[in-house]
């Protein structure tokens, strides 16, 4: 989730991730279930970046970033129970934001986010951190070492190495995107988006073998975006880089899943009228064929991968516009670091999203 520029008062309220829960029990054919929305935060000043994972017991586990009295940015976290209503837990960290959440096979939540290094003024660093089932931190590391590290992305491979993504930012406001695969005390750190020097927006997803699939953006000498897709295996081998979108595509904010069906990537093309399509495409052998328009129109925007029984991918579009206060900016998720840790850099024009909506893929 890309933060919430505006300070107005909101109420976080969730209608995907249910949504999602609903539709992967029900059989193939079935139409999905729309459960109601429900507040999962009190009123706040500051909500936004929000996450959500299933969790121990089939119970959904809420986190966002918020500011305190103190003007300290914090990471807040509710739990909800099977047809149950959600329950405070205790907060995951201060003077941190961007947090994301994922789950592993045995029930297990996880979370990563970036911090404030107190040791490094004006730079930041990621964590990963396992939760205990009453949302305390059971243990924590920092996997981005000296990077000026933001924008990390999780995933949790079935036998329950974890993988993690971020963009390392360089005092030229470059970006390269870098990813830590392993286990507590045990990562290995790699460069993903070799030979991108303005690379951002990483998402990442483990197949059943356990190789991280890891995507990202990046600008060409146009200011247009281009997909590209690179794997790392435990070993810590990076694969070269396969680039998804045509070269007329301007294209951003990339998700990607893989599993029994191989690789797939979905993400945001800017139209004439800068209006946001989604488009989609699976890999084929070495190469991605042309990509596929997702269907239901409108202006959409931050495209999401989840996968459910039997590792079926399915795309989210868009989430209930009641998440955010004010309208978001297009584009570049990279902060610059002249600018407090909630300035982001954007291209394009700001412009509200829709209802959510889902399609099943395959």
């Amino acid at each position: 989730m890309e933060p919430m520029t505006g300070r107005r008062r909101a109420v976080l309220s969730l209608t995907l991730a249910p949504a999602l829960a609903a539709m992967f029990a029900a059989p193939a054919s079935a139409a999905p279930t729309w459960l109601a929305p429900f507040d999962v935060a009190p009123a706040d000043l500051a909500v936004e970046q929000v996450a959500a994972s299933f969790g121990p017991s089939g119970s959904v586990v809420f986190a966002w970033g918020t500011t305190g009295g103190d003007g300290i940015s914090a990471i807040a976290q509710a739990r909800r129970a099977p047809g149950g209503g959600p329950a405070g837990a205790p907060a995951l960290a201060s003077g941190a934001s961007e947090p994301v959440l994922a789950a592993g096979a045995d029930g297990t939540t996880y979370a990563a986010w970036s911090f404030n290094d107190p040791n490094r003024p004006g730079e930041d660093g990621i964590v990963v951190a396992r939760l205990n089932p009453d949302g305390s931190v059971g243990a924590q590391q920092v996997v981005s070492g000296g990077d000026d590290a933001s924008t990390p992305a999780l995933s949790v491979a079935p036998d329950g190495t974890l993988g993690v993504a971020w963009l390392a930012s360089s005092e030229e406001d470059t970006g390269l995107v870098r990813a830590a695969i392993g286990t507590f005390g045990a990562f290995v750190v790699r460069s993903v988006s070799t030979g991108d020097n303005n690379a951002s927006e990483p998402a990442a997803d483990f197949d059943d073998g356990g190789t991280l699939h890891v995507a990202w953006s990046r600008l060409d000498s146009d200011e247009e975006g281009r997909i590209k897709v690179a794997t790392v295996t435990r070993a810590g081998v990076a694969s070269a880089p396969t680039l998804v979108t045509a070269a007329a595509a301007d294209a951003g904010e990339p998700t990607v899943a893989a599993g029994p069906f191989g690789e797939a990537v979905a993400w945001i093309e800017v139209r004439a009228d800068e209006s946001g399509v989604v488009r989609f495409a699976q890999r084929v052998g070495a190469s991605y064929p042309p990509a596929q328009t997702a269907g239901g129109g409108g202006d959409g925007s931050e495209p999401h991968f989840a996968q459910g029984a039997g590792r079926r991918a399915a795309a989210g579009v868009g989430l209930d516009r009641r998440l955010r206060s004010r309208p978001r900016a297009r584009g570049r998720r990279r902060r610059r670091r002249a600018l407090p840790r909630a300035g982001i850099r954007r291209r394009g024009r700001r412009r509200d999203r829709g209802p959510g909506r889902l399609r099943r893929l395959g």
